[in-house]
């Protein structure tokens, strides 16, 4: 997505991008608002469901911001399940999507709303803006020419990041990071996702910078996962100056 292309940009101060957000609904308004205070485009990286305890709540408020041409949506891999299971498909879940179903009140309501924001105008596997791309799990290096639709690998990548086929101890894909390399000198991307992304700590923003001068922010800070419920990422990113920082 062309976010110029997308939404009257130029009647934004800015972007502020927010990180995987879980569920945490209090913790996204609080982002919301910041963005709202400061007249910035909203910029969710994906993955606003399984962890916390506010699924329709969280899922209002995402739709809320793009029926208002406030902010656009990055589709994550917890997001995309959901999505194929309130459309019907036949999908596996796992304890976080069960646990998300069953702290609903009205999860008819919930589901509406997940259709609603998976297949909203500015929701998307991607995202980019001057020098800046958003997405949530990886770029695959194709994706550099800004394709109008993601063919299955680059949507795998967005979805769900770089990974050899392998397993780590705790039986996760083990990912891999070599698509890093490929961002363009004075680019940016903003990926969540992998909290732990190069051995970063799991509750701060990290930050990579290739040979050639482009950098990865890997946003993930833990927010609605366990054992440790940390902050949401945030980038504020205005006339080429991007300030990190968490929201909790």
């Amino acid at each position: 997505m062309d976010i110029k292309n997308a939404i009257d940009y130029e009647s934004f101060n800015g972007l502020l991008a927010i990180s995987d957000i879980h569920n945490e609904y209090y913790t996204a308004k609080k982002a919301v608002e910041l963005a709202f205070e400061k007249n910035l485009l909203i910029v969710f990286l994906g993955d606003m469901v399984d962890g916390g305890a506010w699924p329709t709540e969280t899922v209002l408020l995402v739709k809320q911001v793009l029926d208002e041409k406030l902010g656009i949506m990055i589709i994550g891999n917890h997001d995309d399940k959901l999505y194929r299971y309130a459309i019907g498909n036949d999908v596996k879940l796992a304890q976080a999507q069960i646990d998300t179903l069953n702290s609903t009140p009205d999860q008819a309501l919930f589901l509406e709303t997940m259709r609603d924001i998976y297949t909203h105008p500015l929701a998307t596997f991607y995202a980019y803006v001057d020098n800046y791309m958003f997405v949530h799990g990886a770029v695959d290096p194709s994706v550099w020419g800004h394709p109008d639709e993601v063919n299955k690998k680059q949507k795998a990548m967005c979805l769900y990041g770089e990974v050899d086929g392998t397993r780590d101890e705790t039986g996760w894909p083990k990912r891999t990071y070599s698509w890093c390399e490929s961002v363009p000198a004075g680019h940016s991307v903003f990926v969540g996702h992998d909290r732990s992304a190069k051995g970063k700590p799991l509750t701060e923003v990290g930050v990579y910078e290739n040979q050639q001068g482009g950098k990865t922010y890997f946003m993930d800070c833990s927010c609605g996962k366990t054992p440790i419920n940390g902050p949401a990422g945030i980038a504020t990113i205005t006339e080429n100056d991007i300030v990190i920082a968490t929201i909790k």
